[in-house]
């Protein structure tokens, strides 16, 4: 519905917890910037017997992926839907790349080598899933007369996870050992579970409801990772 004449357009966001809830989800899964940039830093130098210079590798495939694969990834997030489905599966993939990271503790060698190059892969994937659903459910589920506002709730979001990422690694991986980054796994589960059930929610409370809208992602690059 639209926001009354006169209401501040960041009241319209702040009250539309629908959107927010889904903004917050979402948001957690951008914890996978600092698991490169802080979290396989602490593990390779504290916990393997790996060169460090791996982490440098694993960044360069990060790279390339992101960008070759970027803009493809996007057609899994036409819809509202299918943003919220992909959400899930970003979760999911970022666990599974935790997981493994968690078997190589203490390791050496190229059998280890190979799980950290597998884990990377899998954390590409789960980046790509992660920020075509982010641009997918905060594009389609903004409100017309404010999405300046929307726009700057979603940033805001983002931008505190990834503040408070580099410590989030820093105690779980630095501090726990392997245990750590099975508690991250939970955290990408956790967060990404619930995206679908409130997505429904939120396109419920959006007129017309559901409309499978079809947006043109633009590319940008912001911090910690690449962002559509």
């Amino acid at each position: 519905a639209p926001r009354p004449a006169g209401r501040p357009a960041i009241r319209t966001v702040l009250g539309d917890r629908p959107y927010l809830a889904v903004v917050a989800a979402t948001a957690v899964l951008s914890l996978c910037w600092a698991m490169l940039s802080a979290g396989l830093p602490l593990w390779l130098a504290g916990r393997t017997h790996l060169p460090l210079g791996l982490g440098g590798v694993v960044v360069v495939l990060s790279s390339v992926g992101i960008a070759l694969f970027q803009v493809p990834f996007a057609r899994f997030a036409r819809t509202v839907h299918q943003a919220a489905r992909t959400a899930v599966v970003s979760g999911v993939v970022l666990a599974a790349s935790c997981v493994l990271l968690a078997t190589t503790a203490g390791g050496a060698g190229a059998g280890a080598v190979t799980v950290v190059v597998l884990a990377a892969l899998l954390h590409v994937v789960g980046e790509l899933g992660y920020v075509a659903a982010n641009w997918g459910l905060s594009v389609r589920l903004m409100r017309e007369d404010a999405k300046g506002a929307y726009q700057g709730v979603t940033e805001a979001a983002t931008a505190t996870v990834q503040m408070v990422g580099p410590g989030v690694f820093t105690l779980a991986v630095g501090g726990l050992g392997a245990p750590g980054w099975l508690l991250v796994a939970l955290v990408f589960l956790a967060a990404a579970a619930p995206v679908p059930a409130l997505t429904r929610r939120a396109v419920r409370t959006r007129e017309p409801a559901g409309r499978a809208t079809h947006v043109t992602p633009a590319v940008r690059n912001t911090g910690g990772g690449a962002t559509l």
